[in-house]
């Protein structure tokens, strides 16, 4: 057993040891990555050994930029050699990288039948927008062609129903003004979705402001709380960790709006609304840890654009678990117009985070306006996301 090995010859590396002989592994791309770089020898080594005995799964591996997403195919195309399982999870794939993805796994078991011997093996699609289907040893081509129909048929069911969100720009003039329009942004908001939960006699609404970077956030949270209407936290990756694990605990109970528990969760915290008649303002302005892997369901947000997968995987957390049909003109998020890089004049914009590079001295990008960037249907502001 690798276990034996291990323990053999590194007898004082614990790390080590769980790292390569652990039965399930949770680990960070930048360690496994280095199974498909034989350059970084002992590195390389060492992820190797873990990559060729364990089926991977992968997360929201479309928010990698270009040389990382590379790198990552080249982990698929090792684990595949080894005749190991992949499963890739996102809610935001885009076709291209599917195909990336689809052709580095194919290319893998092409070695490996070279070396052990033709084996069946599947690739299967899954996702929480369509039933999970089998392709029995396809090319990449078959694969790509059968994940494309089935995203065209998953956009059409979503079509045909009721939204759950839709958007509006918000037009953001300079970066004098950002903290009053994400003021003025959450008024309107709270008026358009504040309701008076069962047991309460209060307009209740509960919101997030979603930024880039952590002083913004902590400058964002400080200019929501001095107009005096609102009640504001601060959610982000810095915090103090005992803090931040508090925060995390009460979110978890008071958006999750799957049934009315969280109700007696927010008067647990906030008891003075028991028989508070006026409107309660709850925002929660956080960075991108709010939009990786917290299941949260806010009334409505407001969004610093960095990247399309960050806007919907932000707009994901609106709406989440009720999945309330919107009424026509209605809306539940919006975007602004310009994130502060882009204010600031910075001629790459959407990055850290964000996935905008720059290639001859120019951006990949046309513009940074999402009044230019983002597509309406029929002068309409929707996003089903």
């Amino acid at each position: 057993p690798i276990s034996d090995i291990v323990g053999r010859s590194n007898k004082d590396d614990e790390r080590l040891v769980k790292l390569i002989a652990a039965p399930a592994l949770v680990s960070t791309m930048d360690w496994i990555v280095a199974a498909g770089e034989p350059g970084q020898q002992d590195r390389h080594a060492k992820a190797l050994i873990r990559v060729a005995n364990s089926d991977l799964i992968l997360d929201e591996v479309d928010s990698y930029d270009v040389k990382a997403a590379v790198a990552v195919m080249r982990v698929v195309q090792i684990a595949a050699m080894f005749g190991r399982n992949v499963i890739v999870s996102s809610a935001t794939l885009n076709p291209a990288l599917a195909d990336g993805l689809c052709l580095a796994y194919a290319k893998g078991r092409k070695v490996h039948d070279a070396m052990f011997g033709a084996a069946p093996w599947h690739l299967t699609l899954v996702s929480d927008q369509f039933e999970p289907c089998s392709l029995a040893c396809p090319t990449h081509e078959q694969a790509v062609r059968h994940y494309r129909k089935t995203l065209r048929e998953a956009s059409q069911r979503l079509r045909s129903a009721a939204p759950t969100k839709r958007y509006r720009v918000a037009g953001v003039q300079g970066e004098d003004v950002l903290y009053d329009t994400i003021i003025e942004q959450a008024a309107q908001l709270h008026e358009r979705n504040a309701f008076v939960p069962k047991g309460l006699k209060c307009r209740v609404s509960i919101g997030l402001v979603r930024v880039a970077n952590i002083k913004p956030c902590m400058g964002i949270a400080q200019a929501l709380r001095k107009d005096g209407h609102f009640i504001v936290t601060a959610y982000h990756a810095q915090d103090v960790i005992q803090r931040r694990a508090e925060k995390e605990r009460l979110l978890d109970k008071i958006l999750d709006r799957s049934g009315d528990a969280w109700v007696g969760a927010l008067l647990g915290e906030l008891p003075w609304i028991t028989g508070y008649e006026g409107d309660v303002r709850l925002v929660v302005v956080a960075t991108p840890v709010e939009e990786v892997g917290r299941d949260h369901d806010f009334d409505w947000a407001i969004i610093e654009p960095s990247s399309m997968h960050s806007i919907i995987q932000t707009a994901g957390r609106v709406n989440r678990h009720r999945r309330r049909p919107l009424e026509p003109g209605e809306i539940n998020v919006s975007i602004l117009s310009h994130n502060i890089r882009a204010l600031r004049g910075k001629p790459i914009a959407f990055t850290r985070p964000g996935l905008e590079t720059e290639s001859n001295a120019k951006s990949t990008h046309p513009s940074h306006d999402l009044g230019e960037l983002l597509r309406t249907q029929a002068g309409t502001h929707r996003n089903s996301a």
